[in-house]
């Protein structure tokens, strides 16, 4: 990354920390940096929306395609929710995803309620 890019990146990880809705660590922040070096000229705000998927990828220890999985549903679900169940259902107030074998599926836990997501993209 070209020293000039570098001016922007405070500005950049806000942007992260804001979409995480947490502050980095030293080790999300170096993960981070990694990430924007080979995305540069995506723009920041693309690579700050991945970036923080990395983040939540790390903080719910999903395999590649489950997370993948994951991040396409929730985004669905937020669409069809009204804007303040959007707030209350974000990424940041997710208390964990996990995988179920049995049923082929992910559960999202929050702290009121836990959703099925199936590889339908359905959520019930």
């Amino acid at each position: 990354m070209k020293p000039d890019h570098l001016v922007h990146l405070q500005d950049v990880i806000k942007s992260v920390e804001l979409i995480a809705g947490k502050k980095l660590d030293e080790r999300e922040k170096n993960l981070f940096i990694g990430f924007l070096r080979n995305t540069y000229g995506q723009g920041y705000q693309r690579a700050a929306n991945i970036a923080a998927d990395v983040v939540y990828n790390e903080k719910f220890k999903l395999s590649s395609e489950h997370f993948n999985w994951f991040m396409l549903v929730h985004r669905q679900h937020m669409q069809a929710f009204g804007t303040e169940n959007q707030k209350k259902y974000s990424l940041p107030n997710i208390l964990d995803v996990k995988y179920d074998k049995q049923e082929d599926c992910l559960k999202v836990y929050y702290k009121d309620i836990w959703w099925h997501y199936d590889r339908r993209g359905h959520w019930y």
